[in-house]
């Protein structure tokens, strides 16, 4: 059975150590030590400039539970989309 290896990232440096250990696949947050929020768009865009895979990017605009109010997350999914 076929596997995907996907990998947190938060850091350019990080995404490429995790090419380099065989991802397949990455997922971009900021802030992972206190769970990961949404990372910025520059980050997003040069991660996947230099590492040439995949990447999922984490949409939680702040810490704490994934609940929020609608606009905040309707906005986080627009912003998604400039990926």
């Amino acid at each position: 059975m076929p596997y995907t290896l996907e990998v947190c990232v938060d850091s350019v440096a990080s995404a490429l150590a995790a090419k380099r250990g065989g991802a397949d696949r990455l997922e971009l947050c900021a802030d992972l030590i206190i769970g990961g929020t949404t990372p910025s768009l520059a980050l997003v865009r040069q991660v996947k400039a230099e590492t040439g895979l995949p990447v999922r990017a984490l949409l939680r605009p702040r810490f704490g539970d994934f609940f929020g109010r609608h606009q905040r997350n309707e906005r986080s999914a627009r912003r998604s989309g400039r990926c």
